[in-house]
């Protein structure tokens, strides 16, 4: 397979999943953890990495053969390029759907909220109207008009398109789910935070840690709210920019960036666990 055309169908496939997680949060009696999870189904997941492993098998042929023809070769190769065309779309189908499914879980939507949501799914009904003429087109192709041309021709219209047309509105779509759900997850990270707050009070009162311990405990407890108070302001930002500019770059990074935060701050939340567990001998 001739360089060129392996540079563009990696780039179809580094490109056609990149949906951000939705975020859930696991409660237990004595710990507290952020779970990352995506709101779709396993079997969608692995659908998408079955067919990540096909086609990349599929990028790097074996000769089984030991020796063929170059009329073969170049036959073998036309059918290989066309699969990987197909796949490259049936790619994208997985990823629209998962995309629809995050924005359908959401609820309780404020008026313009739920106006913004309608309009993603209805851009994305688009998408796969479009996807259903290219894929017809490509599945189109005989055996009298599959050539190396016409392959480059469909997956050059596809790649112009997605970049175009798809990959920054999907972006946007993500950073809408992410904004939206943010707020629920900070509000318990803030109750988390108080809560260690008073459990800390308590053991320094009881006289269970001392107060270097009671010194170092608190340091973290104060950089774990200072990223919760930048994840708050950021999703904040992100809201902004969300419903009054109509330029939304940087949306994406705010969106996952208030994210990295949150994870952050609950990483320091375990952090402590471990050390109060440690200087109690539990």
């Amino acid at each position: 397979m001739t360089l060129y055309y392996k540079k563009q169908i990696s780039y179809i496939l580094a490109a056609a999943m990149f949906a951000v997680p939705a975020l859930t949060l696991a409660e237990s009696n004595t710990t507290s953890t952020l779970a990352l999870t995506n709101s779709t189904s396993s079997t969608a997941t692995e659908d998408i990495d079955t067919l990540r492993a096909q086609l990349n098998a599929l990028l790097n042929p074996k000769d089984e053969m030991g020796f063929i023809s170059n009329e073969e070769k170049n036959a073998r190769e036309l059918k290989l390029r066309h699969k990987i065309l197909i796949g490259s779309i049936a790619l994208s189908y997985i990823e629209i759907d998962q995309l629809a499914n995050r924005l359908n879980a959401l609820v309780e939507l404020n008026a313009k909220e739920q106006e913004k949501k309608e309009a993603y799914l209805e851009k994305l009904v688009g998408y796969l109207n479009y996807h259903d003429v290219i894929r017809e087109k490509v599945n189109n192709l005989s055996n009298e008009t599959l050539n190396v041309e016409n392959i480059k021709t469909a997956a050059k219209e596809l790649l112009d398109w997605r970049r175009d047309f798809y990959i920054s509105p999907m972006k946007e779509m993500s950073a809408f789910i992410l904004t939206i759900k943010q707020p629920a997850v900070l509000k318990i990270s803030l109750e988390r935070h108080e809560k260690i707050a008073s459990d800390l009070r308590k053991l320094s009162q009881g006289g269970y840690i001392n107060q270097e311990q009671l010194f170092e405990l608190t340091q973290l407890l104060n950089k774990a709210r200072e990223l919760l108070s930048e994840a708050q302001a950021m999703n904040n930002d992100a809201y902004n920019v969300l419903f009054t500019e109509e330029n939304k770059t940087g949306l994406d990074e705010l969106a996952r960036s208030s994210l990295e935060n949150i994870k952050s701050a609950y990483a320091i939340f375990m952090e402590m666990s471990v050390k109060v567990k440690q200087i109690l001998s539990i």
